[in-house]
């Protein structure tokens, strides 16, 4: 802080702003230069080629479809992945499928004619 001496108007206190703005300067270099050392963003880790040369079965990559549509007959007609399926072997065609699957999801997609209980009675067999 300095002071005047002299004049006839009696002491004035000034800041001298000249040491605060070196410093001011000097922190900005500093973060300047620390900043781009900083890591950024998340580590990532890339996904490696399967060593093992077993391939693996297509039924288990695929999602499995429960389709019903209606039928001239009594009873919908079935089709699972798009492959036609009759009511008795249902059962046997989810278990081969499911059997060697961790996750046991199946979707039914059934058109709006279908009656209800034809449906929950296909739910039924895939449960």
């Amino acid at each position: 802080m300095g002071m005047s001496v002299g004049g006839g108007k009696g002491p004035s206190a000034t800041i001298n702003v000249t040491p605060m703005i070196d410093v001011l300067l000097v922190l900005l270099i500093i973060f300047m230069l620390l900043i781009p050392t900083a890591p950024t963003g998340e580590r990532a880790l890339v996904p490696q080629p399967r060593t093992d040369n077993t391939p693996t079965p297509k039924i288990i990559d695929q999602t499995v479809v429960l389709q019903l549509t209606v039928n001239d007959g009594s009873r919908p007609s079935l089709k699972l992945n798009d492959d036609q399926v009759g009511w008795d072997d249902l059962k046997s065609r989810l278990e081969i499928i499911f059997t060697p699957r961790r996750e046991k999801v199946i979707f039914v997609k059934a058109e709006r004619k279908v009656n209800w209980d034809e449906v929950a009675q296909a739910i039924d067999v895939a449960h």
